[in-house]
C-alpha cells in the first residue's frame, strides 16, 4: 500500500453558484495542468577517460581492476569474476523482499563488494539533477546503493524503488558503465506521460561500419545517467545482447532550502491568476467548501507530517521549498497559503500488485 496525499482547500469566505464552480473548477484544473514539472533528467557525463572497478573480494595481490569502456572480447575476460561475485537481485514485495525470476532478472553487488574510481558527486551530474527536479533544493548529494548486472534475458517488470527511510530521499539516479548491450532499455511512466531511454543502442557499433569486427568495438567513453523521483513507474526490458551494468546511487536533498531563490514558484503563474480569479467571485462556494487535488507524487508519513506542521504554524509563506512536497504538488500548497487559504494533507491508500507481469494500481 502506498500513502497518496491529495492537497484540500479549506476557506470559510469563498463563494459558490453550480455554474461558477464548474467555470472555476476546470480553470484550476487545466491550471495546475499547466505548471511545468519534470519527473526524470538524463544526460551523458564525458568529462573522464574511463572508469575502474575493482572487487573488494578479491586478495589485495591479485586484485586487477575492470576498465570501462569494454569491447566484448575484453568482457569475455574481464566480467566472470564480476559475475561470479555477485549475487542474485531481490526486490521489495509488501513488507518482504523476494527472488522472483517472473518479475526481475539480475544479479547486483552491494558497494562494500567493490571499489570504482567515479564519484556523481564530483561531477556536475547532481547540479543538471537539482536544477530539473528540486531547483528549490540548495545543493543534493547521491548515495551508492549498488552496482546492478544483466546478462542476456535479464529484465525488470515496471516497479517503483522501495521508500529509503530517509527524510532527505527524493529520487534515484542510474549510470550505465560503457560495455555493449542491446535491449535493456529503461522505460519511465509518470502521471500519464512515458519516456524510454535506449542506453544499448549508444554501446554497439554502427551497423553500417563494415570492416569492424563488433567482438573489438569499444563504446564511447561517456557515462550515460538518468535520475528520477522514488514514485515514478520504472521498468527494465529484456537484455538480448551483451552486459548491462548500471551503479545505482540514492538521491538526498539538504535540510536548508533557499527561499530567495525559490524557482518553483516562478512556474505557477496560471494556477495564481485562476485562484485569484475564482476567489473573488462571489458567485463561487458561497457557504463556504472544498476543493481537493491529487498529487502527482507519492510521500512517506514523515514527510506528510513535516508539510503539515509548517502549513499549520504559517511557516510555509509563500515558498514551496520548505515544504516536503514536491515540484507542482508544492506549488500548489504554496499558492493557497500565500492566498489566506488552509491547505491540508489527506491519505488515500491504494492497492498495488503484479497481474500478468503488469503493475497494477487500485
Amino acid at each position: 500500500k502506498n500513502c497518496q496525499a491529495p492537497l484540500t482547500l479549506v476557506g470559510t469566505t469563498i463563494r459558490r453558484t453550480q455554474r461558477g464552480t464548474m467555470d472555476h473548477e476546470m480553470l484550476l484544473s487545466s491550471a495546475i495542468d499547466s505548471i511545468e514539472s519534470s519527473y526524470y533528467v538524463s544526460g551523458v557525463d564525458s568529462t573522464g577517460n574511463g572508469v575502474a572497478l575493482t572487487l573488494a573480494t578479491a586478495p589485495v595481490d591479485s586484485q586487477t581492476p575492470i576498465n570501462f569502456p569494454l569491447s566484448v572480447a575484453q568482457g569475455e575476460q574481464a566480467l566472470p569474476p564480476l559475475l561470479a561475485a555477485s549475487t542474485v537481485s531481490a526486490f521489495g514485495r509488501g513488507s518482504e523482499t523476494v527472488v522472483d525470476p517472473s518479475v526481475r532478472v539480475a544479479r547486483e553487488l552491494k558497494p562494500d563488494a567493490f571499489t570504482i574510481n567515479f564519484d556523481p558527486n564530483a561531477t556536475d551530474i547532481l547540479e543538471q539533477v537539482r536544477k530539473a527536479l528540486v531547483p528549490e533544493a540548495s545543493s543534493i548529494r547521491a548515495e551508492l546503493h549498488k552496482l546492478n548486472i544483466m546478462e542476456k534475458g535479464g529484465f525488470f517488470h515496471p516497479h517503483k524503488d522501495t521508500p529509503r527511510g530517509a527524510n532527505t530521499c527524493f529520487g534515484t539516479l542510474v549510470v550505465v558503465l560503457p560495455a555493449p548491450f542491446e535491449g535493456g532499455q529503461l522505460a519511465l511512466e509518470h502521471s500519464g506521460k512515458e519516456t524510454v531511454l535506449n542506453w544499448g543502442a549508444q554501446t554497439r557499433p554502427p551497423r553500417w561500419s563494415y570492416g569492424i569486427n563488433e567482438r573489438d568495438h569499444m563504446p564511447k567513453a561517456g557515462l550515460q545517467w538518468a535520475a528520477f523521483f522514488g514514485d515514478v513507474v520504472h521498468e527494465v526490458k529484456r537484455v538480448t545482447f551483451g552486459h548491462r551494468i548500471t551503479l545505482t546511487y540514492v538521491l538526498h536533498r539538504d535540510s536548508a532550502p533557499d527561499p530567495t531563490a525559490d524557482m518553483l514558484l516562478t512556474r505557477a503563474n496560471a494556477f495564481h491568476g485562476a485562484l485569484c480569479a475564482a476567489l473573488a467571485d462571489s458567485a463561487f462556494l458561497p457557504d463556504g467548501g472544498h476543493l481537493g487535488f491529487y498529487c502527482r507524487h507519492l510521500y512517506e508519513e514523515s514527510q506528510l507530517a513535516q508539510t503539515e506542521a509548517k502549513l499549520k504554524s504559517g511557516g510555509a509563506g509563500a515558498y514551496a521549498s520548505k515544504l516536503k512536497l514536491k515540484n507542482e504538488d508544492a506549488v500548489v500548497a504554496a499558492v493557497m497559503a500565500q492566498a489566506g487559504l488552509t491547505p491540508e494533507c489527506l491519505r488515500l491508500l491504494s492497492m498495488e500488485y503484479m497481474e500478468d507481469g503488469e503493475l497494477v494500481l487500485e
